[in-house]
């Protein structure tokens, strides 16, 4: 009877070593991406921003909350370096995880290929590298991240992570382009720039806007019992510019700034349980302007 009494508790002492062991190896994972200096890329049309700023600051308080962080900032923020950032992630991810991905750059319309999108055009995000306009045998789009492709990595990262896991994925740039800028649209600060462009990256379609077809703020994604929630935060809709916002004389990303103002006072994991409360103070920090909204894009009900 001692010797089974002696021999439970070994194996409840290993059940619970198991358990901490285990906890010990879900971590906190971060990739940022920012790009400021497109213009210094060789025969850029792109015009500076000021996405690196953004990950100045978030890289400092993500790593204050515990986050092991890789980031890709201007010349390093190629398409093919993005793209084996992501291989990489996905590799290193556990079951468990906690994963924020941070994307901060130029986005533009991309004529949609295989017929998923109802307006015709994709969203991509814009490396240092990918150019501005399609050149029939110079650039055909290869190095345009379009949002199918995320949408591919993210699923891996999700059925890596699992249902314990979680990520949260920022995207501050235009995903869809922009509208030519109308006289009440315009923000306070004239001299704000743009992240993106009004040009959709095709060979002969013209990409023209529609307002009326994107009114929501939000939008449920496909899940399943193998896969860890994700809420996606994107920085306007497609039809709408983002602008970036002033702040002490440094320009960010309203999102990215407005983020970090959250992440100052509280933990990740209150951020993510008010998801919200980022848009509202990203509203508080757009100057005199009220028209760009939050885009919430996530599978938790």
């Amino acid at each position: 009877m001692q010797l089974s009494k002696f021999c439970l508790h070994i194996f409840v002492l290993g059940i619970i070593l198991m358990s901490n062991s285990l906890f010990a190896f879900s971590e906190s994972r971060a990739l940022l991406v920012g790009i400021s200096q497109y213009s210094k890329y060789k025969n850029s049309q792109w015009n500076d921003i000021n996405g690196a700023n953004d990950i100045r600051i978030l890289k400092t308080i993500m790593q204050s909350k515990g986050f092991s962080i890789d980031t890709l900032v201007n010349a390093t923020a190629t398409a093919a370096n993005i793209r084996q950032a992501f291989e990489t992630l996905t590799m290193t991810c556990k079951p468990n995880d906690t994963i924020y991905i941070h994307l901060s750059g130029h986005g533009q319309p991309y004529e949609d290929i295989n017929g998923d999108e109802q307006d015709g055009w994709d969203e991509s995000f814009v490396p240092i590298d990918a150019s501005m306009y399609y050149r029939k045998g110079i650039y055909e789009g290869d190095k345009h991240i379009l949002d199918d492709e995320l949408n591919a990595f993210f699923n891996k990262i999700r059925e890596k992570i699992g249902q314990k896991g979680m990520l949260l994925v920022v995207i501050d740039a235009c995903h869809s382009g922009t509208m030519s800028r109308e006289e009440n649209d315009a923000p306070f600060d004239d001299d704000a720039p743009v992240r993106g462009t009004y040009i959709g990256f095709s060979e002969d379609k013209i990409f023209r806007p529609i307002r009326e077809q994107e009114t929501s703020y939000h939008y449920v994604l496909q899940s399943n019992k193998n896969m860890s929630p994700i809420i996606v935060l994107e920085a306007c809709q497609a039809w709408q510019q983002n602008t970036e916002v002033q702040i002490d004389g440094i320009y960010y990303g309203p999102l990215s700034y407005a983020l970090y103002k959250e992440l100052k006072n509280k933990s990740f994991k209150q951020v993510i349980q008010n998801i919200n409360a980022v848009g509202e103070t990203m509203q508080r920090v757009l100057p005199n302007w009220r028209k760009q909204h939050i885009v919430v894009e996530t599978s938790i009900k």
